[in-house]
């Protein structure tokens, strides 16, 4: 496998998944840190990944790195190129919109945590001197198809290309004033009142029924509930 050449400098490297939203591309951060000032730095990403934006800590200042090839499976290009190509670079998160996935350690410079299942990468050449890194991406969004049992029952299936954790699922019910439960298939279990899927109902048109549903789908591959 595919070794960076700077896996003997590399102190940390953390990658955190913002908030999954079914329908919106997922956007991520990755921080990386050497112990000594680098240039011709090689960085994988999932090739999935799309909106790629680096910048890099000089002197307690946030500075754009310009200087950055992207090499997909497909073709390689500069970086303001690809962007181009894939979209508008993306605009900085809240913190708020956070939840806690890191990963640390001393390994070389893989890129995505499941980078060993994933046969092709996205490869980021910067070509700029830097000790500290921080590149933000996008990949594909999470999709919900949905299958009417009867009036008052259907099916939400969650699905995505990667194994986004945390994703906020939602859809309309028929509107009612009775208790809505959410059954989670995969798992054979009523999770209506599971703390970890934070299962809520709301009225969203002020008439006193309920017709809106959303939760948390604590994980994927492919999961389906029931509600």
């Amino acid at each position: 496998r595919h070794q960076s050449p700077i896996t003997s400098v590399l102190v940390e490297e953390k990658t955190i998944q913002y908030q999954a939203v079914i329908g919106k591309p997922v956007r991520w951060k990755k921080t990386i840190k050497l112990n000594e000032t680098k240039g011709n730095i090689t960085v994988q990403l999932p090739k999935e990944a799309t909106n790629i934006n680096i910048t890099k800590r000089v002197e307690n200042e946030t500075v754009e790195v310009e200087k950055a090839r992207v090499k997909t499976p497909d073709f390689e290009t500069s970086i303001g190129t690809f962007n181009a190509i894939t979209g508008n670079v993306i605009a900085p998160p809240s913190s708020e919109s956070l939840f806690s996935r890191f990963f640390n350690g001393l390994r070389g410079i893989t890129g995505y945590v499941t980078a060993e299942e994933v046969e092709e990468t996205t490869e980021v050449f910067i070509e700029e001197p830097a000790i500290e890194l921080e590149i933000e991406y996008e990949t594909e969004a999470p999709v919900a198809t949905e299958q009417e049992i009867s009036p008052t029952e259907k099916k939400v299936t969650i699905d995505a290309t990667l194994p986004y954790e945390n994703i906020l699922t939602f859809t309309t019910i028929t509107e009612t004033d009775q208790k809505v439960n959410l059954f989670w298939d995969n798992e054979n279990r009523d999770v209506t009142h599971d703390s970890q899927i934070n299962f809520n109902v709301q009225d969203t048109n002020g008439n006193g029924l309920n017709d809106y549903a959303e939760w948390i789908t604590p994980h994927l591959s492919t999961q389906t509930f029931t509600i």
